[in-house]
Formats: structure tokens, C-alpha cells, sequence
């Protein structure tokens, strides 16, 4: 039993402790911010863009995204696929964010890169390992307004403001290059021109939240 004199704190710390709850399963309380993922348009890098067949539902319920796009660019340079998506609960996107889009390719991190022409974008690096292929993966993570380069200090300093505020989408930019020409240097690939071209035809959409 509690003692009388602790009743008016203890119930003061659960009604704390449930405000994240209503807000989030309750009420479902998100900001929108009118951009959608579709607007990074059919031609990037003089590519031109088709959808996969990619089934829906696998997607959307691992990232619970509400808006995602999976596009394949190719031309006369060579082809890569463009896979974009927005969700509220960003820890789907920005934990090993290729490993549904990319099952069963096998990857290595090669660190983050701040590369021309969006210096201010970080851009997380993957790659098969020297010897057993080609592949090249970029990707990069935009919150709100703010590019995130490491996605664990991006969680310690949020965690407390997302659990009492509504959310917002993260959108994950995701490129791959299946036969990328090797020795290439990572600002000339294709998977760079066309991963930035599309963050610059999605973030050129004004934000109904702010600039």
C-alpha cells in the first residue's frame, strides 16, 4: 500500500507517463507537411524512370509508410533504382534501412560521405565487399527540415520531444546500382547524380509546416 503523503506524486508521474501513450495511440496526433514522395518525378540525371512491380503491402508494413515510391532509371549510362518512402515512425526507416529493400544483396558499410553538389546532405555509404560484386548503395535521411547523419545521436536528442509531441514523417532517399563500374569515384557515380537530383526535386516542394 502506498502511503497517503506519496499519493498526489505517484499520480502525478503516471499522468506523465501516459501522455506519450494517448498522443501516440491513442489520438495518433502527426504533422503533415503536404510534400509526397511521388514529386521526385520520371527523368533524374537524363534517366528515364518506370515503376517496379514491387508489391505493395511488404513495404508499407515494414516501414509503416504512408507514402513510398519504388522507380528503375535507366539509359544510356547504365540503370539504377530509386526507392523513396515517408513514415512517421522514422526508427523503420533509418535502422538498416536496405534490408528489405535490398533483400538478399549482400552490403557493406563504407562509413558517411559529404559529397558536391549538396555538401550538407550526408550520405551513408554501401557496397558489396572487394571481390564478390558490384553493387553500390547510397542513401540518405531527411526529418522535418533536417538531414540526419547519425541516426543514434539523432534519436538521443529527439526521444524526450517525440515522446510528448506529435510526430513528423522522416523520408529515406534510397539509390542502387547493381553493376556500378568499379574504381569509380563515389561523386562521378550515377547513384550519386541521380540520389541527389531527386533530393533536390522533393525538397524544392514547399513544406504547408514552414520554409
Amino acid at each position: 500500500m502506498i502511503c497517503s503523503r506519496y499519493a498526489a506524486p505517484v499520480l502525478a508521474l503516471l499522468c506523465v507517463a501516459l501522455v506519450p501513450t494517448i498522443i501516440h495511440q491513442y489520438l495518433g496526433l502527426t504533422v503533415e507537411d503536404g510534400r509526397k514522395a511521388g514529386a521526385v518525378g520520371w527523368q533524374l540525371a537524363g534517366l528515364s524512370g518506370r515503376a517496379t512491380p514491387r508489391a505493395p503491402g511488404g513495404i508499407s508494413a515494414a516501414y509503416q509508410s504512408h507514402d513510398w515510391i519504388e522507380r528503375r532509371f535507366s539509359g544510356a549510362e547504365g540503370q539504377v533504382t530509386l526507392f523513396v518512402a515517408r513514415s512517421f515512425d522514422a526508427k523503420r526507416l533509418y535502422h538498416h534501412p536496405e534490408n528489405t529493400v535490398l533483400h538478399g544483396t549482400t552490403l557493406e558499410s563504407s562509413g558517411t560521405r559529404h559529397l558536391p553538389p549538396r555538401p550538407d546532405v550526408p550520405v551513408h555509404v554501401l557496397a558489396s565487399s572487394p571481390g564478390s560484386g558490384s553493387d553500390l548503395a547510397l542513401y540518405a535521411l531527411l526529418y522535418d527540415t533536417q538531414f540526419v547523419e547519425n541516426p543514434y545521436v539523432f534519436q538521443a536528442r529527439t526521444s524526450w520531444k517525440l515522446l510528448v509531441a506529435p510526430r513528423r514523417p522522416m523520408t529515406l532517399f534510397l539509390v542502387h546500382d547493381a553493376s556500378n563500374p568499379p574504381d569509380t569515384p563515389l561523386e562521378r557515380t550515377l547513384a550519386i547524380r541521380v540520389l541527389h537530383e531527386a533530393i533536390e526535386r522533393f525538397t524544392s516542394q514547399r513544406s504547408s509546416t514552414g520554409p
